[in-house]
């Protein structure tokens, strides 16, 4: 493998272990304002266990998805884990993990995007609480990127304490 091919690789894993890291966080944060917003709710009289049911789809899916992903996957596992090993352990990156990050956060926004909706269509529900599930979908978004952006700077600037 020559230099050149070895930096492009180096720089296109850099992309998606940033991606990789902006999700986890962002997972994080939606996962903590879910359940923020479950005992919120549980204080007023609109006490809904959407929230809870939210988190814990979210918590298992990506569990899920791995474990059916896994076996179709075990010969490119093996060329992947040859590359930047140690990089690669202490993100605790995979492609893998990142694809089924990803599926279980898009099945989230979706599961969002039909509370949201469910509260809309109930006239009676007050303004705030109707924008709850947008503004924990804007809040977890806006995380994901700033994140994403934020360790691809860092990558870039200093490629190998990245490494390190």
């Amino acid at each position: 493998m020559s230099a050149d091919t070895t930096a492009k690789k180096m720089e296109l894993l850099f992309l998606h272990v940033a991606a990789y890291r902006g999700l986890v966080l962002s997972s994080y944060v939606l996962s903590a304002l879910l359940a923020l917003s479950f005992l919120c709710l549980l204080l007023t009289k609109y006490k809904t266990p959407s929230p809870l049911y939210l988190l814990f789809l979210y918590s298992v899916l990506p569990y899920l998805i791995r474990t059916l992903l896994e076996q179709k996957t075990a010969k490119q596992k093996k060329e992947e884990e040859c590359l930047f090993p140690l990089f690669r352990h202490k993100y605790h990156y995979s492609k893998l993990r990142h694809t089924a990050a990803s599926i279980s956060y898009l099945i989230a926004f979706f599961l969002l995007g039909a509370w949201h909706f469910s509260y809309a269509l109930h006239s009676g529900t007050p303004v705030l609480i109707c924008r709850l599930p947008a503004c924990i979908a804007a809040i977890s978004l806006f995380v994901r990127l700033a994140a994403t952006i934020i360790y691809r700077i860092y990558f870039r600037s200093n490629p190998l304490a990245a490494m390190r």
